[in-house]
């Protein structure tokens, strides 16, 4: 019983508790390189799983990225006609992934089709007044 006593206390003696490690917030670049891995997989098929698994595997989590992702489209939305690609690859990314970055990514997407169909509206009138009508 001594000697139990003995190891119990060695261990108790040696061991402090350490403090939790600090939480970083991943920066712009991490979150913008794993969004572009995301799309890219789910544009190549990948499933809800696969794309949870990329999240985790960069430490990051699926709200993160789509608070992150919210406050980028803000930006993006100033300068549609750079993000058009972008905007296609986020609807399939919102019909792929679940919850809020489903959600964000979706609308999203959709705004930026929506922006883009306007545009060619525009367009097409404009051309049409400048064709002569027979």
């Amino acid at each position: 019983m001594k000697i139990c006593n003995k190891i119990k206390s060695f261990f108790n003696r040696n061991s402090q508790a350490l403090p939790p490690p600090e939480k970083v917030e991943p920066s712009n670049l991490e979150y913008e390189n794993v969004l572009m891995i995301l799309l890219e997989e789910s544009v190549n098929g990948a499933i809800w799983g696969s794309l949870q698994g990329t999240l985790i595997s960069h430490n990051i989590k699926m709200n993160q990225l789509a608070g992150w992702l919210e406050n980028k489209g803000k930006e993006w939305q100033k300068q549609p006609d750079n993000y058009q690609e972008l905007g296609e690859r986020l609807r399939v990314l919102g019909r792929v992934a679940t919850g809020r970055l489903g959600d964000v990514a979706r609308r999203l997407g959709n705004q930026k089709s929506e922006v883009r169909s306007q545009k060619s509206e525009v367009i097409l009138i404009t051309v049409n007044l400048f064709i002569p009508q027979k």
